[in-house]
């Protein structure tokens, strides 16, 4: 329970601040994204923690291929299903004003998708350095 919370609180912090950084700056935004982060956070950490951790045991001995290519092939797997799942929710309900990074590109998916892609980048380094 403790690395949920651990990596909810990194997750929700870095993303709030780069997506502020970038000039997404109003309120309903900012909550909008803590909020998609707490229904993607958690179920992917909950997976990755109780259930990933022992198939990538049983996978790695199985195949010869260490836990670690595997364990990060998964992660990526579920990351690139988060990455549109959150540029879903972003495309529906964000609007940018003239301020913000994102206004510039075209108003279309891409641009929502885009934001999803720094934001969890960002989310992604910055947990593997304190995660």
């Amino acid at each position: 329970m403790y690395e949920i919370l651990k990596h909810l609180i990194i997750t929700e912090v870095v993303e709030i601040g780069v997506a502020f950084l970038l000039g997404v700056r109003e309120k309903k935004n900012i909550i909008l994204i803590f909020i998609i982060n707490m229904i993607t956070n958690i179920p992917l950490n909950v997976i990755l923690i109780y259930i990933v951790s022992n198939q990538v045991l049983y996978l790695s001995g199985y195949t010869g291929i260490s836990i670690f290519v595997w364990y990060n092939i998964i992660v990526a797997f579920f990351e690139i299903i988060i990455l549109f799942v959150e540029a879903i929710f972003y495309y529906k309900r964000i609007n940018f004003n003239k301020n913000c990074f994102f206004y510039k590109y075209k108003n279309n998916f891409s641009r929502y998708f885009f934001m999803s892609f720094i934001l969890n980048i960002s989310s992604i380094i910055v947990g593997r350095i304190f995660g």
